[in-house]
């Protein structure tokens, strides 16, 4: 024994040192413990916060709107001896420090991803993923570094202006006595004219078309396939006598055609619109986009012609990439330096801190409800079982 013992005695606190050491570990190298503490007093809805943890679990003390994201983790809070609010083994930044944790976070443009992770390691605020992903999208450097868009699928053909403008035929059949039927449909109305032929040649259906054409008038395109007889000469002179210009397609096969492109090319619909602020690919077979934003001013199709100061460019809609309006950067930021830095350690280390436990309470287990089969296995296993 000591010859000089201290009659003071020393109180210890383990819960209150691991709750300290806690708090150190998950703080930010950007920001001071004092400024935490300091925004954290000044933050009514934090006060409020920690108000409440002190009184008794009420649902109707959470109600408000700005305690709504609070109520749905209030068993994870815990308040240090100075006052920081702690969520588990994250420290809940005040709104005033959110945008300049926001900012050293993602001084190493890393991506939507790897910010969430550093960021998620160690700090917590309410809409945190929803402001990361809205300062990447506004960060001008991180656009250019990122996959292309989608090319926009393919466009259909529009709807004729009025009725009996554009006419498509075909045939159905044969049926029984080798009879066919001659269909035209107008574009427009989806009006059918359904006409019962003995046979597909070229007299029999320009007969049929002359009398279709003599009640209704002439249209100015007729759409066919391209089987037979509208592959003639003689059908196709017939349309050039009249006026009328033939338009050879297979609608049904074009169809299958544009799914399987649009499948096989990851087709989106354009979403750029006049007056956008966009990114321009650098080359075809380039990912990367300049950095210099340009105004979209006019899109017709898949085509897009955009416009700053110094040219005007028309391109591809793949070659453009849409930019948000920048957000404005926090006040009082400091000049970025080398002494700056965010810890990229995701998880806190584990603090080994003696803290006694109360024993758990005797649970006893709980009864069966119903009957269960008692088995018994065979004694020729033995102890194998």
């Amino acid at each position: 024994m000591s010859r000089h013992p201290n009659h003071e005695v020393c109180q210890q606190f383990p819960e209150e040192e691991f709750i300290h050491a806690v708090s150190e570990r998950a703080r930010p190298i950007a920001i001071t413990r004092e400024q935490i503490i300091l925004e954290t007093k000044a933050d009514s809805t934090l006060q409020s916060v920690i108000h409440l943890l002190g009184l008794p679990d009420q649902e109707n003390v959470w109600k408000t709107s700005d305690l709504i994201e609070y109520k749905k983790i209030r068993d994870e809070l815990t308040v240090t001896d100075d006052g920081i609010l702690l969520r588990g083994r994250r420290i809940v930044i005040p709104q005033k420090l959110q945008a300049r944790t926001l900012y050293f976070a993602h001084k190493g443009h890393f991506g939507v991803v790897r910010t969430k992770q550093l960021l998620r390691g160690k700090v917590w605020f309410p809409g945190m993923n929803k402001m990361i992903e809205d300062k990447i999208k506004s960060c001008i450097p991180c656009q250019t570094t990122m996959v292309s868009n989608h090319p926009a699928p393919l466009c259909p053909t529009p709807l004729p202006d009025q009725p009996w403008s554009n006419l498509a035929i075909d045939f159905a059949g044969p049926f029984d006595h080798n009879e066919y039927a001659l269909v035209l449909i107008d574009e427009y109305t989806r009006y059918p004219f359904v006409e019962i032929i003995p046979n597909i040649r070229t007299p029999t259906v320009v007969k049929i078309l002359k009398k279709i054409f003599s009640m209704f008038g002439i249209p100015n395109v007729l759409k066919s396939d391209n089987g037979p007889p509208f592959n003639g000469e003689e059908f196709t002179e017939y349309l050039t006598m009249i006026g009328c210009k033939h338009q050879r397609n297979d609608d049904e096969k074009k169809k299958k055609m544009k799914d399987y492109v649009d499948g096989k090319r990851r087709a989106k619909p354009l979403d750029l619109c006049a007056g956008d602020q966009v990114l321009m690919k650098k080359k075809p077979d380039c990912k990367y986009f300049n950095s210099k934003p340009l105004e979209i001013i006019d899109i017709k199709g898949n085509q897009v012609t955009a416009q700053n100061e110094d040219e005007t460019i028309t391109r591809n809609s793949t070659f453009f990439r849409a930019v948000p309006h920048p957000t404005q950067s926090p006040d009082n930021l400091p000049p970025p330096t080398s002494d700056s830095q965010v810890d990229v350690q995701s998880e806190p280390e584990e603090i080994e801190v003696a803290v006694e436990t109360p024993p758990s309470p005797n649970v006893s287990p709980p009864v069966l409800r119903r009957s269960t089969r008692e088995t018994r296995p065979p004694q020729r296993y033995g102890e194998w079982i």
